[in-house]
């Protein structure tokens, strides 16, 4: 119940986040298109885990969350995989270089501060990081979004890393993290969390 209320739009949001990490870390994932697969891999210290996975919700559709349990246990600690890119999500800006190599690579994902995550997007012939911004903070966007939907980078606490593939093809992104600024008002993105880059 607080994992759906944490993500869930309306009210605060803020307040729900905060009262799902009284109960447990978020330490990353990752989000897939339809008919597709991915993977992660995430460090785990030994303890007790609750893996969540959400599909549909989209404006016509209904979501559907599975939840289930893991126990990790004490044993023989597998070597770090070797990343083409260390990537810091602070509070409250990104650390993206100004251009990445194009095709599938390996990110490492650092966490600080309060949770955050990314949502990038492809930018369109023309577009800019502000456009993407404004279509994102309209109720109700009139005409189409100035971006393709690229990859989404997920939630990470402070302390946290994991590492997922990620797949960009050549030209302008945008990286914004919409999470509410849970010391403040607003969210991440209002406080300067927004990086753009190229992909070559």
């Amino acid at each position: 119940k607080a994992l759906n209320e944490a993500f869930s739009p309306g009210g605060d949001a803020g307040k729900a986040i905060g009262d799902f990490l009284s109960l447990a870390d978020a330490i990353g994932g990752v989000s897939l298109a339809p008919q597709s697969q991915g993977s992660a891999y995430i460090k785990l210290e030994p303890g007790n885990y609750g893996v969540s996975a959400t599909s549909g919700g989209g404006p016509d559709e209904t979501s559907i969350a599975t939840y289930f349990a893991v126990s990790v246990s004490e044993g023989e600690r597998a070597e770090a995989p070797t990343a083409a890119l260390s990537l810091h999500m602070m509070d409250f800006h990104f650390d993206f270089p100004e251009t990445l190599s194009a095709g599938e690579q390996l990110w490492e994902v650092n966490g600080m501060g309060q949770p955050h995550l990314a949502l990038i997007f492809k930018l369109n012939e023309g577009a800019t990081a502000e456009d993407v911004l404004t279509f994102m903070s309209e109720t109700e966007a009139g005409g189409p979004p100035p971006f393709d939907f690229g990859t989404v980078i997920s939630a990470i606490l402070s302390g946290q890393t994991f590492y997922t593939p990620v797949n960009l093809s050549p030209g302008n992104y945008v990286a914004v993290c919409p999470l509410p600024n849970m010391g403040g008002e607003g969210d991440h993105a209002e406080q300067g969390m927004v990086d753009s880059f190229t992909v070559q």
